[in-house]
């Protein structure tokens, strides 16, 4: 759980303190991605990245 402000977005954000857990809430589940997900978007960005540089 992270609570944080964006007050100036100009500048980087910080944590002063955080809490793992070992799972996600079921009311969440449906709305975020697997890391599954996540690694496949990754990978087709960092592909798009690549041709582009070339």
């Amino acid at each position: 759980m992270v609570e944080y402000a964006l007050r100036d977005v100009n500048k980087p954000i910080g944590i002063s303190t955080y809490q793992l857990k070992n799972a996600l809430p079921e009311s969440l589940k449906g709305n975020l991605p697997t890391i599954e997900e996540l690694k496949t978007q990754l990978n087709i960005y960092q592909l798009k990245l690549k041709k582009d540089e070339t």
